[in-house]
C-alpha cells in the first residue's frame, strides 16, 4: 500500500496539474505547459527505502510451501517489479555516487552504490549476451545499412566520427561478423569505430585514481588469476577489483554526476568533435537532446552555430510537421541564430522500412537520400541507440 500510494499520487498529481489548463487549442496549451507543475508529490525521501527494499533476494515462487505461500511469494514479486519501476535511479545515483569517493569515510553508503552499481552491470551484460551476433546478422538496422553502404568499392560515403550512447558495441560487432576475413586496421579504416559516450560493458572507472580502466573479457580471466592464484578462475571473478583496487562500472554518465574529468573521459569528447569538424554532415539517430545531455548537446550546438553544419536528426514522428520538430530541436539546443536555424534538419523516416519520401514522392532508404541529397559528402553518423527499436 505504501508504494501504490505514492505512484498513485505521483499520477493524480500529474494528471491534476496538466488537467487545469487543457485546452483544445495547441497554441495556447504550449503556452500553458511552460508553468511549472502546480500539485507535485516529494518522493526524494522515499527512494532510499525503496533501494532498500530491491535489493533483498526475490523469491521464487517455487519456495512456496502451499498455496497461500505462493500467493504472498507473487505478491512480493510484483511490489518487487513495481519498486524498481517506480524508484527514482538519477536522484539515487547523484545523491550516492560521490560516496565512491570516500569508502574510508562512508563504507556503508560505498558499499550500497557499489552494489547498486554492479548489479545494473549485471542486467546490462545479460541483455549483450542475449543478442548474439548472428541475431545482430539477421536484423534489419540503421547499423546494417551504414556497414552495407561502406562495403561498396564505389561509395562516396566518408565516416569520420561515430558516437553512441548505448553501453554495448552493438556497431563494431556487426562490423566484425559481416566482414569475416579483415583485420582490425582494414576494419577501422573502412568502417570506424564507435565512441561511447556514456561508457559501456568493458569501461571501468577508477574513483581512486579518476581514470578509466577499458578491461576485454579474456583480460579478466587473467587478472583473476594473478590475484588470487586461482588457474580455473572464471571471467566474472574479481570483476570489479583492478590490480587491488576496487573499481566501478562507467556507464552512468548521463545522471547529473559526471566523472567528465578523467583525462581520458575529456579527451574522447575532445577528439570526437574534431572528428565531426570534418564532416559535411552531422547525422543523429534516436537521440533525444535532454537537458541531462547538456555535455554532448554543447557539441552540436557549437558544430551548427560556429563550424556552419548540417545537422539532420532522423525522426519517426509523424504526429507533428517537420517545420514544428525542427524549431523543437533548436529550442533542445538552444540554438538562435537564424541562420543556424536553417542548418537544422528533421528527416521523416517510415519506423519499419527506415525509408523516406523523396521531393518526388519516391520511398527511399535514409542513408541512399542523405547521400544523394548532400553530396559529395563526408557523413559523420551518429548512432545513438540505433539497435534498440530494431527498425
Amino acid at each position: 500500500m505504501y508504494m501504490l500510494t505514492i505512484i498513485c499520487g505521483v499520477n493524480i498529481s500529474e494528471k491534476i496539474s496538466g488537467g487545469l489548463f487543457l485546452v483544445n487549442n495547441n497554441k495556447l496549451q504550449k503556452f500553458f505547459n511552460k508553468f511549472s507543475p502546480r500539485f507535485n508529490m516529494d518522493i526524494g525521501r522515499e527512494s532510499d527505502h525503496i533501494f532498500d527494499f530491491i535489493q533483498q533476494k526475490q523469491p521464487a515462487l517455487v519456495e512456496g510451501k502451499d498455496e497461500v505461500e505462493r500467493f504472498s511469494i507473487l505478491v512480493w514479486n510484483l511490489i518487487y517489479k513495481l519498486c524498481a519501476k517506480a524508484i527514482d535511479y538519477q536522484k539515487l545515483l547523484d545523491d550516492n555516487f560521490r560516496y565512491i569517493m570516500s569508502p574510508k569515510t562512508n563504507w556503508a553508503k560505498f558499499t550500497k552504490i557499489m552494489m547498486f552499481l554492479q548489479t545494473a552491470y549485471d542486467v546490462i551484460t545479460e541483455s549483450n549476451h542475449r543478442l548474439t551476433i548472428d541475431k545482430l546478422k539477421a536484423s534489419e538496422s540503421y547499423y546494417k545499412d551504414i556497414i552495407q553502404e561502406l562495403q561498396k568499392d564505389s561509395s562516396i560515403l566518408h565516416i569520420k566520427g561515430l558516437g553512441s550512447s548505448n553501453y554495448n558495441d552493438y556497431y563494431g560487432k556487426l562490423v566484425k561478423g559481416l566482414n569475416e576475413g579483415m583485420d582490425e586496421n582494414e576494419l577501422k579504416e573502412r568502417f570506424g569505430s564507435i565512441s561511447r559516450l556514456n561508457g559501456g560493458v568493458g569501461e571501468f572507472y577508477n574513483p581512486y585514481k579518476n581514470s578509466l580502466i577499458i578491461i576485454e573479457e579474456d583480460e579478466f580471466k587473467a587478472e583473476a588469476k594473478a590475484t588470487d592464484g586461482n588457474q580455473d578462475a572464471e571471467p566474472r571473478n574479481n570483476r570489479f577489483l583492478f590490480k587491488n583496487q576496487l573499481i566501478t562500472p562507467f556507464f552512468f554518465t548521463q545522471s547529473g554526476t559526471k566523472p567528465m574529468t578523467s583525462i581520458d573521459i575529456s579527451c574522447r569528447y575532445a577528439d570526437l568533435y574534431r572528428n565531426y569538424q570534418e564532416a559535411d554532415a552531422i547525422v543523429v539517430i534516436g537521440f533525444n537532446f535532454n537537458s541531462d545531455d547538456s555535455h554532448i548537446n554543447t557539441i552540436f550546438r557549437d558544430l551548427v552555430e560556429e563550424k556552419g553544419k548540417i545537422l539532420i536528426s532522423l525522426s519517426i514522428d509523424s504526429d507533428h510537421e517537420v517545420d514544428t520538430q525542427e524549431e523543437e530541436l533548436c529550442k533542445k539546443l538552444r540554438i538562435d541564430d537564424k541562420e543556424a536555424m536553417k542548418r537544422v534538419k528533421v528527416l521523416l523516416i517510415d519506423k519499419k522500412t527506415r525509408f523516406v519520401q523523396n521531393e518526388k514522392g519516391q520511398s527511399t532508404l535514409w542513408l541512399d537520400y542523405i547521400i544523394e541529397r548532400y553530396k559529395p559528402i563526408s557523413v559523420s553518423k551518429v548512432a545513438w541507440g540505433a539497435m534498440q527499436t530494431k527498425a
